[in-house]
């Protein structure tokens, strides 16, 4: 299995100033996150996209003013499954 702590782009098991700079940066089209998995952690509002409110979301928890809402049935995959960043982030 694959746990996923959305707003944890980097994979360290924080989520802080850092991956808040990732999630602008993809937002902003200026960077990209090439594992699946921290792209779909930067989608922390489970909307099927890395936008401005992914921003303000992580900002938020970073602040300790918001938790990012971790339960994201619709994003269990089983590990044989192939599929697209695409697919998954729209599921």
């Amino acid at each position: 299995y694959t746990v996923v702590l959305y707003g944890d782009v980097d994979g360290d098991g924080l989520i802080n100033d850092t991956d808040k700079d990732i999630i602008t940066s993809v937002a902003t089209y200026t960077g990209t996150i090439e594992n699946k998995w921290c792209l779909m952690a930067a989608d922390t509002n489970h909307d099927g996209a890395v936008d401005g409110f992914d921003v303000i979301e992580t900002e938020l928890q970073v602040l300790d003013m918001h938790n990012i809402e971790q339960k994201n049935d619709s994003a269990y995959l089983p590990k044989d499954e192939e599929e697209t960043l695409d697919e998954i982030l729209t599921e």
